[in-house]
């Protein structure tokens, strides 16, 4: 569930990105394009652990600690520097005209994007929702801070396993774990 809920919600954040990133050319979109690489300079545990640390000490977000949304936020953010720079660079390639055709024919800026950015960019758009997938279902550095006990993923019920020496478990659960991802490409592909 968690890697669905990041690959869908983070495949649109990062295409929404993307496309800011491609077709902005003001100063604030590219210090946004280089500060969406910072995920990518701190290592998973510590990431965890910063945001461990808001969630903790802002009032109100506490209580979440023991639902998905702190995993699925750490995640999205994490997948944040692949998943908006590879749909920038598929944007790159859509020819700008496109899209102002678009605008002399009275569309708005969603509907162009909806109807001719994004059908054009579609492949990249699977792509990235399959990488973001993959990371999610694979990931423990970045989650094992924030899991509460009853919202244990499974690559950290697999890290459990492992070492808690019952290798054959942690065996199992990697096969279960390598089955989901190759079926989620293969149904995403099609």
């Amino acid at each position: 569930k968690l890697s669905l809920i990041v690959a869908t919600i983070g495949t649109v954040a990062y295409s929404l990105l993307g496309t800011l990133f491609a077709r902005s050319h003001s100063k604030l979109s590219r210090v946004i394009a280089f500060a969406s690489w910072l995920p990518w300079a701190i290592p998973g545990l510590l990431m965890g652990t910063a945001f461990l640390t808001i969630f903790l000490q802002v009032p109100g977000l506490s209580s979440s600690l023991y639902t998905l949304f702190p995993l699925a936020l750490v995640l999205i953010v994490q997948g944040l520097p692949l998943g908006s720079q590879m749909m920038s660079a598929s944007v790159n390639q859509i020819s700008p005209q496109l899209e102002e055709a678009s605008a002399m024919s009275g569309a708005g800026w969603l509907k162009t994007y909806l109807r001719v950015t994004l059908p054009l960019a579609a492949p990249m758009f699977v792509s990235v929702f399959v990488v973001t997938f993959m990371s999610a279902i694979r990931d423990i550095s970045s989650t094992v801070l924030l899991a509460a006990p009853g919202t244990r993923t499974l690559s950290l019920l697999m890290f459990q396993f492992a070492t808690s020496s019952e290798p054959e478990a942690a065996a199992v659960l990697g096969v279960v774990i390598a089955c989901i991802a190759l079926a989620m490409t293969v149904i995403v592909l099609r």
